[in-house]
Parts: C-alpha cells; sequence; structure tokens
C-alpha cells in the first residue's frame, strides 16, 4: 500500500507541475492588472505581462475604516479636487480590437449630479481627447462603458440598474467584441444583468491609467469629473474569469463556524523582501495544503499540510533563501483551490 500510495502522490506532483508551468506561461502572457490598495499600489494580477504599479495623485489616500470589502480600499474624499491613483502608460494597459474586461468595488458618496469616471485609460486635455476604454457613472446613475472613436467621438452603453450610494457595490463590464456584445454586472455572480449590442472599434493610447477620475495632462487641471468615494478590488483583464472575483474565491458555503466561504487573498506586502503574509479562509473542516512554486512549476516550499478547523488563517512566511524572482502559492483545502502570483525582490 506504500509503494501505490507513494506513485499515485508521484502523480499527482508531477501533474501538479505541469499545470503550474501551463499557468504561469500563459497568464504571464495576459494584459491588464489588478490593484487592492493593501499594498501601496502594486499590480497583484496573477495574469498581467508586466507589473503595472500605481500612485496616488493630489490628496487621494488609502484608508480601512469601517465599512470595507477586504481591508484598505482607495479613499477620494469629495471634499478634494484632482485626486485620484495614476498607473502609467504600458502596452500591458493598452486593448485594440479585443476582448476587455473590467472590474471594481465601489462606495459612491455622490451620484447624479455629473458624470464620475471609475476608471479611464486616456487624456482629457489633448486635441484630440482620448479614451481606449472607461467605466463611469452617468449622470441617470447608470453604469457606462465608453470608448472613444477614430473619429474623436466618444461611444458608450449603460446599464438597465442604477448605482446607489453609501454602500459598497460591486459592477463589473466585459466587452467581447467578435461578437459585438457588452455585459454588465452589479454583484459578482457569474450570471449578468444585461447583455447589451455594442459594434465599436477602440483603440489604444500614451495615456495613463486613471482609477477615479479622467486622467488631464493640463498641469493646472490634472484630473476631470472625479469619482467621489471609496474604491477597492479594480481588476482589468481579457476573459471574464479575471473579472470575476467569485469565479475562484468562493465555491463553498459554510455550514459550521468561521466565515462563509472559502477564499485565499492576495500576499502581503507584494513585492517582498525574504517575508510576506498569505491569509485565507476556511468554510469548513477541512485537509489544507499550502505550498509555493517557482516559474517551472517546481515546488520549493510547502507551508502546511494538515487538517484545520473552519475559520481565517494569516501566516507569514520567509523565504529568504531563495533567488529573487516570480512565485506562484497554491491553497488546495477539500475541493477549493485557488493560486495566487507573489514576487519576491531582494
Amino acid at each position: 500500500m506504500k509503494v501505490k500510495s507513494s506513485i499515485i502522490k508521484s502523480d499527482m506532483l508531477l501533474s501538479l507541475s505541469l499545470c503550474f508551468f501551463a499557468y504561469s506561461f500563459l497568464f504571464s502572457q495576459g494584459k491588464g492588472g489588478k490593484w487592492q490598495f493593501e499594498n501601496n499600489g502594486y499590480d497583484t494580477a496573477s495574469w498581467d505581462a508586466v507589473e503595472n504599479n500605481g500612485e496616488l495623485q493630489g490628496q487621494a489616500s488609502y484608508s480601512n475604516v469601517a465599512p470595507m470589502v477586504e481591508g484598505t480600499y482607495l479613499w477620494l474624499d469629495s471634499s478634494n479636487v484632482h485626486d485620484y491613483f495614476k498607473v502609467e502608460d504600458s502596452n500591458d494597459l493598452d486593448f485594440d480590437n479585443e476582448n476587455i474586461g473590467i472590474s471594481v468595488w465601489i462606495y459612491p458618496l455622490v451620484v447624479g449630479d455629473d458624470v464620475h469616471w471609475i476608471v479611464n485609460k486616456g487624456d482629457q486635455y489633448t486635441n484630440p481627447k482620448t479614451t481606449n476604454y472607461a467605466l463611469r457613472i452617468s449622470k441617470k446613475k447608470k453604469l457606462e462603458f465608453l470608448i472613444r472613436d477614430k473619429n474623436n467621438s466618444a461611444q458608450s452603453v449603460a446599464s438597465t440598474f442604477n448605482i446607489p450610494t453609501n454602500q459598497w457595490t460591486f459592477v463589473a463590464v466585459f466587452y467581447d467584441y467578435g461578437a459585438g456584445k457588452v455585459y454588465m454586472w452589479n454583484d459578482s455572480s457569474q450570471v449578468p444583468v444585461d447583455t447589451l449590442d455594442f459594434h465599436q472599434e477602440y483603440f489604444s493610447n500614451d495615456a495613463p491609467l486613471a482609477i477615479g477620475s479622467w486622467y488631464t495632462s493640463n498641469p493646472s487641471s490634472p484630473s476631470a469629473k472625479d469619482f467621489e468615494g471609496r474604491i477597492d478590488d479594480v481588476r482589468i483583464g481579457t476573459t471574464i474569469n479575471q473579472i470575476l472575483p467569485s469565479a475562484t474565491e468562493v465555491v463553498e458555503k459554510n455550514t459550521g463556524s468561521g466565515p462563509h466561504y472559502f477564499y485565499l487573498k492576495q500576499n502581503y506586502p507584494n513585492p517582498f523582501n525574504n517575508q510576506t503574509v498569505i491569509k485565507f479562509g476556511l468554510g469548513r473542516d477541512v485537509q489544507v495544503c499550502l505550498d509555493i512554486y517557482d516559474l517551472l512549476g517546481q515546488r520549493v516550499r510547502r507551508i502546511i499540510d494538515q487538517n484545520m478547523k473552519a475559520g481565517n488563517y494569516s501566516f507569514t512566511v520567509n523565504i529568504d533563501y531563495l533567488n529573487s524572482g516570480i512565485y506562484f502559492y497554491h491553497l488546495q483545502a477539500g475541493n477549493f483551490s485557488s493560486t495566487g502570483k507573489m514576487t519576491l525582490l531582494k
């Protein structure tokens, strides 16, 4: 029995290594980014090609004053102007006549008085103006997806649902360019609320990505139509699974104590120097394995291999013996499986 068990385990490890090799190859070729704001503006996406880290602008800040979605969020005070989060231009953030998805948690303080930009890749000050893609709240309190065409005309499509104030709301949009459809969500389930026709070409630009505004290159007025309130967990990608966190982060309901679902959070800080923290939650008592793999799919550290009670967990991981580079941490808890990408810098 021991020999058979050893063979099965070897086969499982080989299969897992091959999966991680494929994972690292595929997701390193993707585009977009993910900004969760617990780590000073680092891009934590596992699917993009480069790290698109951003910086606070004006009097924008990070806050963890309740209520929160998952921790620290981007705080854009309505008493301030020209406060937003800026990510410099890169090919990783430009899309040309291809699929694009955007999702974000928002907590607006003001809607309906004017347009408020949530995400915009473009420059309002240039002539012609540029908008590769954008997500905004319209004056009618709708969610709008917008691009600017080759004739310098804004083309948009709006949701049927309204955006409420003073509460957290998940919003997402996915533009299936080939099918000419835009899908919109106001919750993180797999079923979109709206399926809308949209047949517009769009093209890249050399402007920054602004979260919480429409960037302008005018030094005296560096943003327009700012968002007012809280923003968290901004995701841009090329597939629906990349923008819908529920696809991988919530898979089993809790029947006992502890959190109501299984989850694996982005490590913090990231990038990190030797030591980082990995947090996860277990919706029920379960056998848990938490491992770290390199880009070749080789396991370089086993952190956990034991039965664990339902609950929230935080582990400080020290891997000072490894070289600088990209690594993956993988949580297997019963039927729940999730992977994150982390960057070690020495």
